[in-house]
């Protein structure tokens, strides 16, 4: 029972760094939650978001936490989890060894789709659909991924959220949705989404190119504040590609 209330306190620790993208310190709280769970069981959800968050820190890791979630599922006889490890590692070969994997990846889905649908798991129906996300993202079919991810968010299931928001306003934005309605999405979505790094950086750059420059170059500058003050370098490098042009 100590065990367990443990485990529970770090996931859920774990969860909410993972929520504001801190990927190494949600790492660190989901691998030690993991630890504490039986060596014979497969905890999907908290494998799904630890792998969340080692995409986010060392893919490599995150790689090797995929296969032993496919190997150690085979082993408990759960096709369910033995295919979701598979779709998690096939997700992260787009990255690391990118020629064909997107083609694996739609087969090993549609594989995966009816028996996740037989089995009821939304989960794991989440999982498959962010991947087909990542299958539209890698051909640019930008509007088939902004559908994939609103379907895996549609899914009640308690991980697997990571970021879900962020690579809908990412399709969005870079698809066929008018900067107007793109705007009018934004303010629809909860206003901790809303806060997040992609959301507003989204919303600088919508309002720059309908002409409203204060609006936008005022965000920019509060983003530019926030992530000085909290040291977040990478990030920073990321929106200066954004700038709005402005002095």
């Amino acid at each position: 029972e100590l065990a367990a209330a443990a485990q529970e306190r770090l996931s859920t620790a774990g969860r909410r760094a993972l929520s504001r993208l801190d990927f190494g310190s949600a790492a660190r709280l989901l691998e030690r939650a993991a630890a504490l769970g039986p060596a014979s069981e497969v905890d999907l959800s908290l494998e799904t978001d630890l792998i969340d968050a080692l995409t986010g820190t060392n893919i490599n890791e995150a790689l090797r936490r995929a296969r032993s979630v496919s190997e150690r599922s085979a082993a408990a006889d759960d096709r369910v989890g033995q295919l979701c490890g598979r779709i998690h590692e096939a997700v992260l070969r787009i990255s690391v060894e990118p020629a064909g994997a997107a083609d694996a990846l739609e087969a090993l889905v549609v594989e995966a789709l009816p028996v996740f649908e037989a089995a009821g798991d939304e989960l794991a129906l989440r999982i498959a659909y962010r991947a087909l996300g990542s299958v539209a993202n890698m051909r640019a079919h930008m509007d088939r991924m902004a559908a994939a991810y609103e379907q895996a968010a549609a899914y009640s299931a308690p991980a697997g959220g990571t970021a879900l928001v962020g690579y809908q306003g990412h399709a969005r934005f870079h698809g066929s949705t008018p900067g107007t309605e793109l705007l009018a999405w934004l303010d629809e979505q909860d206003p901790r989404e809303q806060r997040t790094y992609w959301l507003r950086t989204f919303r600088m750059t919508a309002l720059a190119m309908l002409g409203r420059i204060d609006e936008g170059r005022a965000l920019l500058d509060e983003l530019r504040a926030e992530l000085i003050e909290r040291g977040a370098r990478t990030v920073l490098a990321q929106i200066a590609a954004q700038e709005l042009g402005a002095p």
